[in-house]
């Protein structure tokens, strides 16, 4: 009976994501291709900085949500606009992917130790190892976050450093 009704729970639950999904992924996409749009015809470096930033942080929102690949896929998608119409920010977008990169490594990790925790003990141990492999997973999640952040944040400063470099090499040009 129980397993009847955790059938019925779940097919529920399906059929209510699949609904929602469509609309999600279309948002979501509209997000991605204005963002792209956006980087592709901005020519203020300013405005450009702050693109890629929002751009950062829709990557770290995927993250979040577990969707990994996605935001891979998205940074890819992004990278050569990125390099072609702001070569200075281009490093963000390196240090972003390469964050990213970091996280499945920490699933994989949660994995193992979730598949040695159930041979060892597997009435016993079980419980123990999904609440461990949840946790391992959402310490990658943080970490990858904290690592974009704190890449994002370097390459904010190292544009700063930039405009300032620039601004006084136009300045002294016009004297």
């Amino acid at each position: 009976m129980k397993k009847l009704l955790l059938l019925v729970a779940v097919a529920a639950t399906m059929s209510f994501g699949a609904c929602s999904g469509s609309k999600e992924s279309k948002a979501t996409e509209e997000n991605e291709n204005a963002l792209k749009t956006k980087i592709e015809n901005c020519t203020n470096p300013d405005s450009l900085s702050i693109y890629v930033q929002q751009a950062k942080e829709y990557a770290d929102k995927l993250v979040k949500e577990g969707k990994v690949d996605q935001a891979k896929e998205y940074l890819d998608q992004l990278t050569p606009v990125v390099e072609k119409h702001a070569p200075s920010l281009a490093g963000t977008f390196a240090a972003i992917k390469t964050a990213v990169d970091q996280v499945p490594g920490a699933a994989k990790a949660a994995a193992d130790s979730t598949k040695e925790a159930v041979t060892d003990s597997v009435s016993s141990k079980v419980e123990a190892a999904k609440d461990a492999a949840s946790d391992a997973i959402e310490a990658g999640k943080a970490k990858a976050a904290d690592a974009v952040s704190d890449a994002a944040g370097k390459a904010s400063d190292a544009i700063k450093g930039s405009a300032d470099k620039a601004s006084d090499a136009i300045k002294n040009a016009l004297k």
